[in-house]
């Protein structure tokens, strides 16, 4: 039987820009524990978008290359736990920034 693992950090909101990354990170309490991510209660698969990394007891999900389609709502499921995070994707505005006032 495997250990009763505990989260010991839930992985918290992100907000990235569009074309960007972003990464939910994640501990348990046990080493070597079989880790589900969903999106739309859909397993996500690792590919070119979707790494999955687990060091020991951290685990993490990184995004690449966002889009608006990837925001919404990441469920990691480990055992019986779930724990839901939340991906905002921000387009990137072109604003006039200060740094094009010169001061004489």
């Amino acid at each position: 039987a495997l250990p009763i693992s505990k989260i010991i950090k839930k992985p918290k909101d992100v907000s990235a820009l569009e074309g960007s990354q972003a990464t939910f990170e994640f501990s348990v309490s046990h080493d070597a524990i079989p880790v589900k991510w969903f999106y739309k209660n859909v397993e996500i698969q690792p590919s070119e978008k979707h790494k999955m990394i687990t060091e020991r007891k951290v685990h993490k999900l990184v995004l690449q290359n966002l889009s608006q389609e990837d925001a919404g709502e990441y469920t990691t499921v480990v055992g019986q736990l779930e724990c839901k995070a939340k991906l905002f994707v921000e387009t990137l505005r072109i604003t006039k920034t200060m740094k094009s006032v010169e001061v004489p």
